[in-house]
């Protein structure tokens, strides 16, 4: 059993059953190979996971758990700002 959460389509977080240590929390996103340098500037600048390149799409994999907090802090970052600037626009 695998839970998943999309993140805007091309991503999700993932909750992986592990035998040895209960479950492993993991973030994937995949993108089409020309965008591989997106995902190295991620990687980059957040100091998590690591780019896998293949034919057609490359993948920023997140397995820490203390990695996989900073990717769910920045995406409570940017929910809070887009919230704080539209919420006094309608």
């Amino acid at each position: 059993m695998i839970t998943r959460t999309t993140v805007d389509g091309e991503g999700s977080f993932k909750i992986v059953p592990n035998g040895e240590i209960g479950f492993v929390f993991r973030f994937e996103i995949a993108l089409h190979v020309d965008d591989t340098p997106m995902l190295n500037f991620i990687q980059t600048k957040l100091n998590v996971g690591k780019v896998y390149t293949y034919d057609k799409f490359s993948v920023l994999s997140v397995w820490k758990v203390s990695e996989v907090a900073k990717i769910i802090a920045a995406y409570v970052f940017v929910v809070l700002c887009v919230h704080n600037t539209t919420k006094n626009h309608f």
